[in-house]
C-alpha cells in the first residue's frame, strides 16, 4: 500500500505541480513582455504629447 501512494504522490508532483509550473512560467513570461511592451506604449504616447505641446494645430 506504502508503493501505491508514493506512486501516486510521484504522480501529482509531475502532472500537477510540474504542469502548473510550467504555465506559471509562461505567464510570468507573458506578463514582463506585457510591461515591456505597456512602457513602449508610454513612450510613444509622451513623445506624441510633446509634439501636440509644441505645435498643437500641426503646422
Amino acid at each position: 500500500m506504502a508503493d501505491f501512494f508514493e506512486q501516486l504522490e510521484k504522480f501529482f508532483e509531475e502532472q500537477i505541480i510540474g504542469s502548473h509550473e510550467k504555465k506559471m512560467d509562461e505567464v510570468e513570461k507573458l506578463s514582463h513582455q506585457f510591461e515591456k511592451h505597456e512602457r513602449q506604449l508610454q513612450k510613444q504616447e509622451k513623445q506624441i504629447d510633446d509634439l501636440y505641446n509644441d505645435d498643437p494645430f500641426g503646422q
